[in-house]
Order: C-alpha cells, then sequence, then structure tokens
C-alpha cells in the first residue's frame, strides 16, 4: 500500500519519484527537499541508521513547499533495492504499485539518486531499471535525471577535489568526471544514447552543523534550482501505465471502433432506406 504523508488538496504540484539502491539517501533527500533537517526525528519520512536493512519499505508520499519556503511540490519516496533477491523482488512490484496508484500515478521527474561514492551499478539495481524500463516503456528514461549524494561541497572537499585534478589530471574525479562515469555506464549497460543531467543534492548538508556553512549553501541552493527547474519544465506529467495497460487500453479502443463502425453502418443504411422511400413517394404523387 501507498503511505500518503500529507496530501495536497490541489493535485497539480509538480512531482519527482526518488528511486535507489538502499542506503545512498532516498529519504534524507525528501526530507531536505521539504525543508527539513535530515537528522531530525520530525520529519516526514523515516531515515535509517546506517543499518543495510532497508526501512522504506513502503512507497509513501508527501507534498509541501519547495525547500520548505517555495511553491508547492509532491516527493515520492520509494523502496530500495540491494538487499536480497527475494525481498528486491518484492520490493520491486511494491514500487510498481507506488507508480500506479491513483494518488501518485504520473510525475514530472524521475531522480534516480546514486552516491557519488561509488560509479558502479550493482545487480539489484540494474534488474530494477531494467524491469521499470520493460513495464514503462522507453518515456522511463526521458525522464530521468541523476541525483548524487554523498558529494560534499564544504571549501576543503572542493580544494581536495580541484587539486587532485590540477596536479594529477588522470585521476580527477570531479563532477565532469562523475557525469561522464555513469553517463557511460547507463548507455552501455542499457543501451541508450541520452546524456543524462545531474544535481549534486548532498541532502546532509542541510543538517544544524552545516547550515551556516555559506559555500555548502550556496552549492545546495544551485542544484536544487536546476532540479526545480527539470521538474517545472515538464508541461504533460508521465502517467505511469505498464504495457499491458496499453495493450488493454488499444483494445478497448478496437472495440469501442468497431462498435461506433457498426453503429454508423446501420444508420447509414436505415437513412438510406427512408430517403429511397421519399424518392418513391414522391415520385408516385408527381404520377398521380
Amino acid at each position: 500500500l501507498v503511505s500518503t504523508l500529507l496530501v495536497s488538496t490541489e493535485g497539480s504540484e509538480p512531482t519527482v519519484i526518488i528511486i535507489g539502491a538502499t542506503g545512498v539517501g532516498k529519504s534524507s533527500l525528501a526530507n531536505a527537499l521539504l525543508g527539513c533537517d535530515p537528522l531530525r526525528d520530525d520529519c516526514l519520512f523515516p531515515v535509517c541508521d546506517d543499518s543495510l536493512d532497508p526501512c522504506t519499505k513502503q512507497g509513501s508520499y508527501a507534498t509541501g513547499q519547495w525547500l520548505g519556503v517555495g511553491p508547492n511540490f509532491k516527493v515520492v519516496d520509494t523502496p530500495g533495492t540491494g538487499t536480497s533477491d527475494d525481498e528486491d523482488d518484492l520490493l520491486i512490484q511494491e514500487m510498481t504499485d507506488v507508480l500506479k496508484n491513483g494518488a501518485v500515478g504520473q510525475t514530472n521527474s524521475i531522480l534516480l539518486l546514486l552516491d557519488g561514492r561509488e560509479t558502479r551499478f550493482d545487480r539489484s539495481l540494474q534488474s530494477m531499471l531494467r524491469q521499470m524500463s520493460y513495464l514503462f516503456g522507453e518515456q522511463w528514461w526521458e525522464l530521468m535525471t541523476i541525483g548524487v549524494s554523498n558529494w560534499t561541497y564544504d571549501q576543503c572537499s572542493i580544494d581536495n577535489r580541484n587539486e587532485l585534478c590540477s596536479k594529477y589530471p588522470s585521476k580527477c574525479k570531479n563532477e565532469t568526471w562523475f557525469e561522464n562515469e555513469i553517463n557511460n555506464q547507463l548507455q552501455k549497460k542499457f543501451h541508450l544514447t541520452k546524456k543524462f543531467n545531474f544535481v549534486f543534492t548532498h541532502s546532509w548538508s542541510q543538517t544544524m552543523s552545516n547550515y551556516y556553512d555559506l559555500v555548502q549553501q550556496d552549492h545546495w541552493r544551485q542544484e536544487t534550482k536546476k532540479l526545480w527547474e527539470i521538474m517545472s519544465s515538464s508541461e504533460t506529467p508521465f502517467e505511469f501505465k505498464t504495457r499491458d495497460d496499453i495493450s488493454k487500453e488499444n483494445k478497448e479502443l478496437k472495440e469501442e471502433n468497431k462498435w461506433l463502425k457498426e453503429h454508423c453502418r446501420y444508420r447509414y443504411t436505415d437513412t438510406d432506406r427512408t430517403d429511397i422511400q421519399s424518392k418513391n413517394n414522391i415520385q408516385e404523387e408527381i404520377d398521380i
């Protein structure tokens, strides 16, 4: 079942669905986008400790103001993958139910959240992405943006990345390097040609200990602005319909078209007979 944390009364707000492996920070990011310190216990989405066991086993969504002060939006937190094969199958089924649920049903953006400390897709995440692509079609990829967690923007981390790239270009691991690595893997593993947009949204920059770090806050605003622009630029939300749903709709449309053709043919025949009878009556009157 889908857990509703706070329901919007309008239903026209931009929507972002966050997907990814267990432990990458989906719930923390959802809370931060709503303007809540991810370490607080009273945020809408529960955040696990360092345990590998996922605490988000049931999809949930909430609506609120962007970053706690902006326009209304909806954020959907989905179960993570990467535990056991049997549990992954259940979590993927749960996520499918979340996406098709009438309360969610459609979105303006899909955010695939990756850990910035890793550049490899594990088997369970690959399986989930393939299943979702098969179920919902190629437009699944068109809506997708890559989010990056655990990519710190304190001045020390920035200086270290810049120094490494300056002194050892072949070992450079900055944003451009990460984007290229992930784009190459997505294109290779899933036979894609798209180059994905990236947002480096480190949710832990929104904890109390980092709140007064102006460098981190400036980068957080820049990256979340990019995400908002991606979400709000989609004028027509994507409806989550599986191939079976589309096949069923096509079958119903064919049956409806068949009925309309038959109905129109019968109406045409009856009208044609009426016209002929009227002409015959007129001709009889003239002859008389």
